[in-house]
């Protein structure tokens, strides 16, 4: 095992591979989960939030029915309806 000097304490090779994987993992998901809300009409950073708190997760955010969309307290009907059409356009 290789041991590196960070802050003047060492690591193994292995705890630091871990620790990159993890972070790596990490943003990977973070970026997944931020695509496809981003792209989404009328949908900004705090109804984002709300949409993923909400649902606890973006699977179950991209399963939602219109109804219920249209019951997220603080999302307006009219936009509940643009976000479930974008969902489920077809071609």
């Amino acid at each position: 095992m290789t041991a590196k000097l960070i802050d003047g304490k060492t690591i193994s090779a292995d705890l630091r591979g871990s620790v990159t994987d993890a972070v790596h993992r990490l943003r990977r998901d973070r970026s997944m989960k931020a695509s496809v809300l981003d792209e989404l009409p009328g949908v900004g950073p705090a109804r984002k939030r709300v949409l993923l708190r909400h649902f606890g997760s973006p699977e179950r955010f991209l399963g939602a029915t219109r109804e219920e969309l249209e019951a997220v307290p603080g999302l307006p009907g009219k936009v509940a309806r643009q976000i479930h059409e974008q969902l489920n356009r077809t071609g």
